[in-house]
């Protein structure tokens, strides 16, 4: 399901603001040797179930912290609230050595409509 265009706007907007903040908490608990993370959700009949991984390799564990599951149930209310819901989301930060900053790109997976 989609968001009604007459709301996109205003979906995007709080969207950006729940991006900033499940970015800034993801980085923000990423040991100091990860350049680069990718954080999985996938909507399941338990809740929504977290990973987050090293596309570089790195075998550590991270356990969301209790702002990230925040940030992300943040994240599913936006699109509960706009009738619209994703199976899976994956979001991806790294850092970029020429801007000197992170980046973040987010990919969605949705159920075919019927």
């Amino acid at each position: 399901t989609r968001v009604p265009e007459d709301r996109q706007e205003e979906f995007q907007a709080e969207q950006q603001e729940v991006y900033m903040a499940l970015a800034e908490s993801l980085v923000g608990q990423l040991p100091e040797d990860w350049f680069a993370a990718r954080l999985e959700l996938s909507v399941t009949p338990e809740g929504l179930g977290h990973s987050i991984s090293d596309p570089d390799g790195s075998r550590d564990i991270i356990t969301p912290s209790d702002d990230l599951y925040a940030a992300t149930l943040r994240l599913q209310q936006l699109f509960q609230n706009y009738e619209c819901m994703f199976r899976t989301a994956v979001f991806d930060v790294w850092w970029d050595d020429t801007e000197e900053n992170w980046c973040f790109a987010v990919e969605y997976t949705c159920d075919q409509e019927t």
